[in-house]
């Protein structure tokens, strides 16, 4: 025990000097301590030798009366315990009753007090003691007022802390440096900023001096509010007025660049610490890190990792998770390994963060193997699993394409007593998207009540793109329309991906625009383009130059090159190719750059219209924009030059891709042949084919042969009773024919002929299909898409040159009698469906859809039962 022995004197002022000696007798040599203290007022303010601010409340035995009421505090401390932070003002004012008298005498009893509930943390109670107090005229000074600011800092009640601070000049009481420190930390770890920053400036105003408290408080306010350029001018203010900056104050600032994502600034900062003499810590190169894994210099961010030993700074889990961080937003899930398997040498066991930043590395990259391992790794370690982990191996699973692995993901959170949240469901949910599994989305999406997890817009988008990606665009609008139902709002992104999935319905998708303009949401360019490519497909090409010219900009979207892309191709849809030319010269005028999808979508709409001219003339401008020509920008040309019969600048051309080194497909080739049979005959297309087909044999040498192969593979199936068998009727290099029953599909039967060939590996190619309910000869190309053996086959129907007979039933008006022949030439039309599949029908307008030409002769005719005469129903050979 150390003895207190006290000397005094007064002086004429009111102001007492007292002396104290701490002896202990039980230590000798020891030195001992003189403590001296002020007290003013009648209030006896003890110093600690502790303590570094006059206001410090402690312990001091000053008489035997004060002794007593002194050792009650305890127990009031109990009573207001039990009254809760919140008591009523009259059961305060009655449970100080006692106390108020020796208060009057002694202050700093009341001063012991308020200290104690400022630890607490309950400054409505602090609050409620000085009222009491000022009712009872016991004087309150401005430590009382202090220790009630201190605890409404504690309680973050940053309001409470700004009234107290604006009642004391009304109680006589002058607030000093530590009231405005206090109520600045207050309103820092309220989050709000402007109130700290506003104390600070109003210092001066008050007489008061900020000193490195006020000004490192006013910073961190602002690193909490996302006002890293205010913290940096706080910062640069200090030297101004006499204030050195300490690593605190650094510290803060660079954490508010950080926030800020201000990467350079806080660089900078690190770097003026060393030249200034002041340590960084580790709390300050953390922060560095993290900022510049946000600006996406993983480099720096590993560099300044690796330079902490080298100043004598341990790196902690903090400081390799956020580099690990830094390398999952460059996808180096690599590095993010190779930090993690570097902890253990430095001492460091990494934790479950430390494991969640390397598995959000690999998810970034869609590498879910090593997400996987790494989350077993985690239960090997004893390290426990978390939600966190969890999610990132279900967001690498959908990255990665593997919906299955998502889906066991997230089923097995359960076992080991995790419960997915909304992001958990929303990444399992998106992986069923990817895999074009829309029903175990939209199930997923109504699992999420089922285990009491609010569905959230992210989920409902993810759903709806499952949706639209599976053609189930009914599906779509109603997920969209279920969303203001179970109160969640739909985004831009909502309504652009059900847009986007509606196919040809361009009624439906110009209503959903018109439901964001009234919910006074702005529509995307997202969201109109979709709906400019609804109008593409369905080929109203006027809505969609309306939505482009007129209704983008009246909604302040700027078309961007996919709104002029789509509608260029409504325009080449609709044959209209002067506003296809029109509307891709307008394009550099508006600052967007034409591409190849410009270039060929306007060139298919001269095609269409027949001007193969203005084709030709676009296709010679693409090289002066600084665009090649690609196998589209040739086939465009390619047929309208066809259509017109232009046969030379259809060779020329087929000399330009050689030249190129562009190697012709059969579409390419056909369009040149159909150009020279129409003007020269039969004979040139089949020579031109002839020399194209040593072209082919170069690039793509024979996959194996066909004729006697299959012929005795044909053979042996015949004697086998086997399952179903496709009757191969002719063969030859490169090719097969066989025959396709109805009631099948055509790829049906080229996947069985696949299964019955002499080789496994032989490749199929579709170049021609007989329809669903049609039979009849089917010729099979012997080669993969691109192959000699499938250009060539490709080419000959291309170019027209193969003529298919048919026997077929047919019912409506008279086509003549017995023997009468006739000629149909209207264009197909093929209909997008959905974009999963499609239906060619008689195009009602002669200049829109593809060439077509048909002979046909009556062979017969008969009568339906109960019919009359004029119902007689032809038999044609067509």
């Amino acid at each position: 025990m150390a003895a207190l022995r006290c000397s005094g004197s007064s002086s004429s002022s009111g102001f007492s000097s007292w002396s104290l000696r701490a002896e202990n007798p039980r230590a000798e040599g020891v030195p001992k301590a003189r403590i001296r203290r002020t007290s003013f007022a009648g209030e006896t303010l003890p110093w600690d030798s502790s303590c570094t601010s006059g206001r410090c409340p402690c312990e001091l035995r000053a008489s035997p009366r004060d002794e007593a009421a002194s050792g009650r505090k305890g127990g009031m401390m109990e009573q207001f315990a039990r009254l809760g932070s919140h008591p009523v003002q009259e059961v305060v004012s009655e449970l100080l009753a006692p106390q108020l008298r020796s208060w009057a005498r002694n202050p700093r009893l009341a001063t012991q007090l308020l200290s104690g509930l400022a630890k607490q943390g309950w400054p409505d109670v602090c609050r409620k003691v000085l009222a009491c107090m000022r009712e009872r005229n016991v004087e309150t000074n401005v430590v009382h007022f202090n220790c009630a600011i201190s605890a409404s800092k504690q309680a973050r009640e940053w309001q409470l802390s700004l009234a107290l601070l604006q009642d004391m000049p009304m109680v006589g009481v002058t607030p000093d440096e530590f009231s405005c420190n206090a109520a600045i930390s207050a309103c820092e770890r309220g989050a709000q900023w402007r109130m700290a920053v506003l104390l600070l400036y109003g210092m001066p105003l008050r007489a008061l001096t900020a000193d490195l408290i006020s000004y490192s408080a006013a910073i961190s306010a602002c690193e909490k509010g996302l006002q890293w350029s205010l913290a940096l001018s706080l910062l640069r203010d200090m030297p101004s007025v006499r204030v050195a900056p300490n690593e605190i104050s650094y510290s803060a600032a660079i954490s508010a660049c950080e926030k800020g994502c201000q990467w350079e600034f806080a660089l900078d900062l690190l770097n003026e610490m060393a030249k200034m003499g002041i340590r960084a810590d580790r709390i300050c190169h953390n922060a560095a890190i993290r900022a510049l894994g946000k600006g996406g210099q993983w480099w720096l961010a590993v560099s300044l990792l690796g330079q902490m030993p080298e100043k004598r700074i341990l790196p902690d889990e903090i400081s390799f998770s956020a580099a690990m961080i830094s390398c999952e937003a460059d996808g180096k899930w690599e590095l993010a390994l190779t930090l993690l398997h570097e902890m253990p040498t430095l001492g460091l066991r990494p934790d479950g963060f430390s494991f969640s930043s390397c598995i959000s590395a690999c998810a970034k990259a869609g590498s879910w193997v090593p997400a996987l391992r790494l989350l077993q790794d985690m239960h090997s370690s004893s390290v426990p699993e978390d939600v966190i982990s969890f999610n990132a191996c279900i967001s690498a699973s959908e990255r990665g394409q593997q919906w299955p692995l998502a889906l066991h993901l997230l089923r097995d959170m359960p076992r080991v007593r995790l419960l997915p949240n909304a992001i958990s469901f929303s990444a399992a949910i998106s992986a069923m998207e990817k895999g074009n599994h829309w029903q175990l989305a939209v199930h997923l999406l109504q699992d999420m009540s089922a285990c009491t997890v609010e569905p959230n817009t992210v989920s409902y988008n993810a759903a709806i793109g499952a949706c639209r990606n599976g053609g189930q665009w009914q599906w779509a609008v109603w997920l969209l329309r279920d969303m203001p139902v179970v109160q969640i709002a739909a985004d831009q992104v909502s309504y652009g991906s059900a847009i986007s999935g509606l196919g040809s319905r361009w009624n439906v998708a110009l209503a959903l625009l018109q439901e964001m303009k009234e919910m006074l949401m702005a529509p995307s360019v997202v969201s109109c383009n979709a709906a400019i490519s609804t109008c593409e497909k369905a080929g109203q090409w006027t809505l969609a130059l309306d939505l482009l010219l007129q209704q983008m900009p009246q909604v302040g979207v700027a078309p961007d090159r996919v709104s002029f892309n789509a509608a260029i191709s409504a325009c080449e849809k609709g044959a209209k190719w002067t506003f296809a030319v029109e509307l891709l010269h307008l394009m550099p005028r508006v600052g967007l750059e034409c591409d190849q999808i410009s270039y060929n979508a306007a060139m298919s709409a001269c095609e269409k219209s027949d001007y193969w001219q203005m084709a030709i003339c676009l296709f010679s401008r693409m090289p002066e924009v600084g665009l090649a020509p690609n196998e589209i920008s040739y086939i465009a040309c390619n047929s309208a030059c066809e259509k017109a019969g232009a046969w030379e600048p259809a060779l020329a051309l087929l000399e330009d891709m050689l030249l190129r080194r562009l190697v012709p497909n059969g579409r390419h080739a056909g369009s040149a042949a159909s150009s020279l049979r129409k003007e020269v005959g039969a004979e040139a297309a089949f020579r031109l084919l002839d020399l194209l087909l040593e072209v082919w044999l170069r690039a793509s040498p024979p996959e194996g042969g066909a004729g006697q192969d299959w012929q005795e593979k044909q053979d042996e199936e015949n004697n086998v009773e086997t399952g179903e068998v496709v009757k191969i009727l002719g063969s030859g290099p490169g090719v097969v024919a066989v025959s396709k029953p109805s009631g099948q599909t055509t790829e049906e039967v080229v996947r069985q002929l696949a299964r019955q060939g002499p080789s496994k590996s032989q490749a199929l190619h579709i170049v021609s299909r007989l329809d669903h309910p049609t039979s009849g000869v089917l010729p099979v190309a012997l080669g993969a898409e691109g192959s000699a053996a499938a250009n060539w086959l490709q080419a000959q129907f291309a170019g027209r040159l193969v003529e298919k007979e048919y026997i077929c039933l047919c019912e409506g008006p008279s086509l003549g009698a017995a023997g009468s022949e006739g000629e149909v030439s209207t264009p197909l039309h093929i209909i997008d469906l959905d974009g999963q599949a499609s239906r060619t029908e008689v195009s009602e307008d002669e200049s829109l859809g593809r060439e077509a030409f048909t002979r046909y002769e009556v062979i017969s005719r008969y009568l339906p039962a109960k019919a009359d005469a004029k119902d007689l129903v032809p038999i044609l050979g067509v």
